[in-house]
């Protein structure tokens, strides 16, 4: 192999995910054509911008060696308790605080559990999954809570 080639080969492997991406956009914008539009890059971004949320967070606790399993859990109450106090009657800005606090709260808890307690991530994340699902179901009597 000549150097230029050997730096194609590693230009090309460094940067595979980005190729495969730029195909995938490509494949879209090819065979569905209205998908290639602003306004549905815009309606792309907003539905994944959560889950793009959690995920940059998850990139976190992955990197440290760990794993949690209850986010979606935790995603799920959170967005929950903030729909119930705004229910309530206050104001967003007071449900996004008190939300953030418990989300905090619960974060807390579970950190504790790994750090002070030595119980492994796993198992408290799988814990707090069962607890916040459990929890969430019991508030709302599985009812759907309306935001407006």
């Amino acid at each position: 192999m000549t150097m230029t080639s050997r730096r194609i080969a590693t230009l090309f492997r460094d940067n595979i995910t980005y190729v495969i991406f730029g195909l995938v956009t490509l494949g879209f914008a090819l065979f569905a054509p209205n998908l290639a539009s602003l306004t549905e890059a815009g309606a792309v971004l907003r539905i994944t911008a959560i889950v793009s949320v959690m995920a940059v967070g998850m990139t976190f606790v992955i990197i440290c060696g760990e794993i949690d399993l209850s986010v979606g859990s935790m995603a799920s109450l959170s967005g929950m308790v903030g729909a119930l106090i705004m229910e309530a009657g206050y104001g967003w800005a007071a449900a996004l605080l008190l939300t953030l606090v418990f989300g905090g709260a619960v974060g807390l808890a579970a950190g504790l559990l790994v750090t002070r307690l030595r119980i492994p991530s796993f198992l408290v994340s799988l814990g707090m999954l069962s607890v916040l699902s459990g929890v969430a179901l019991t508030i709302t009597g599985t009812r759907p809570v309306p935001i407006i």
